[in-house]
């Protein structure tokens, strides 16, 4: 129960990206409607892309627990962590301080075809590769289960459906309420972009300070 509700929370962190929940609110507002088929096959594409690159998490995690073994305390690879850690905390930190560090968001095509919403996926989910830190842990927790694999495929396409969920109900919302909402949505896409940054960096610095303290311990400098 305690990794489903970890999982939970880290699926609903998810479903405020760029990807799943800016995008479908920005086709919604410049079409100013809901046009079914092209939000269903962007979100179709972007539900199907996180499952593929979680299946391929999972058996690389997988293969990684069964031949890795003892690298991860050779003394090298802990002063990689370390570093890296470091990097993290300092990019967490510092990074809304830099110019140019946002990240960019894929354009959306004036024409919603079914062509134009599967790229307009694709550049989104490979957008948020890059900081897909709470899909990785999601991976971790699921990967760590003593359960089969189908259920853990199970329980990873419920995470992938999680994500689009606060977007579907944007959706919903949209369509009973009509031009009522259009201000309010522009509001909340404004709002959640930069949620969506502030979230991503304290991720990156709460991450960097788990990783330098673990480095250090297996280093022998804490206790």
């Amino acid at each position: 129960m305690a990794s489903l509700l970890s999982l939970a929370a880290l699926a609903l962190i998810d479903s405020t990206s760029i990807g799943t929940l800016v995008i479908p609110l920005m086709l919604v507002v410049r079409s100013r409607g809901v046009q079914v088929r092209p939000l269903a096959v962007y979100l179709g594409t972007v539900v199907a892309l996180y499952f593929l690159v979680g299946v391929a998490l999972l058996f690389g995690a997988e293969a990684l627990a069964h031949r890795v073994g003892d690298l991860l305390e050779w003394r090298p690879i802990v002063w990689a962590q370390l570093v890296l850690g470091v990097a993290l905390l300092s990019y967490g930190v510092f990074a809304n301080k830099l110019p140019g560090t946002g990240r960019r968001r894929p354009d959306v095509p004036p024409q919603l075809s079914a062509r134009a919403m599967v790229s307009l996926a694709i550049g989104a989910v490979v957008v948020e590769l890059a900081t897909m830190l709470p899909y990785l842990a999601a991976i971790g927790i699921i990967s760590a289960q003593d359960v089969t694999l189908p259920v853990r495929l199970l329980v990873l396409l419920a995470y992938c459906l999680v994500m689009i969920l606060p977007a579907l109900v944007g959706i919903a919302l949209a369509a009973l309420l009509g031009a009522r909402i259009w201000d309010r949505l522009e509001r909340i896409i404004r709002w959640v972009e930069k949620q969506v940054a502030e979230t991503m960096l304290w991720i990156a610095a709460l991450v960097g300070i788990y990783l330098i303290a673990s480095a250090l311990k297996e280093l022998g400098y804490i206790a």
